[in-house]
């Protein structure tokens, strides 16, 4: 079965378990709160540096799909998430977005590395948008697992936030110490 491609959403807010507070004592900064929406920034997109290092997100994820039609969709399972949760909907006739109840899909999680999301023949009953190449859209959202959020993990966060407040100006590819301490955790897909 060929993989449907994903629309990655950026996450907006934290997820590795690093505090504002720990990060503005690591640099320095101490009550200083003018800052916290850089800050905030910060952390987010060294989640994201660290997140393409480690081959899975650690932000709460949220990736969307277009499907052509009402055919079986798999996703990558990752080890590291949980609470997912998937909603379907579809451009009706009157070329409407309208949530697809749940009673017409059913979702497979019962294979380790795929989640398979199966439509039920009665879907075909729905009229679908002409108006649409893709008119099915999938969201899959989901939080990376609280006992993955380790103190190594937070500490490999700083290193980027750091990295990436004192170079400024500067790019630097000296990010050694943060992808050590991450390299045990990482994923590779081949």
């Amino acid at each position: 079965m060929k993989k449907t491609p994903f629309i990655k959403t950026a996450p907006t807010q934290p997820n590795s378990g690093l505090e504002l507070n720990r990060l503005k004592v690591h640099l320095g900064l101490f009550d200083d709160s003018s800052i916290d929406d850089y800050l905030t920034s910060l952390i987010i997109t060294a989640e994201g540096t660290a997140s393409d290092f480690l081959g899975w997100s650690i932000g709460r994820t949220k990736l969307g799909i277009n499907a052509q039609a009402f055919r079986d969709v798999l996703i990558t399972n990752n080890p590291n998430v949980e609470n997912s949760k998937f909603v379907v909907r579809y451009f009706n006739e009157a070329h409407v977005s309208t949530v697809l109840d749940e009673s017409f899909y059913y979702i497979d999680e019962s294979e380790q590395t795929s989640i398979r999301l199966s439509f039920l023949p009665e879907v075909k009953s729905l009229k679908l948008s002409n108006r649409y190449v893709n008119p099915i859209e999938l969201d899959y959202v989901s939080e990376m697992r609280t006992e993955v959020r380790s103190q190594k993990l937070q500490h490999a966060i700083m290193a980027y936030c750091f990295e990436l407040h004192e170079n400024q100006g500067n790019k630097s590819n000296d990010l050694l110490t943060s992808e050590y301490l991450l390299a045990e955790m990482r994923s590779l897909f081949l």
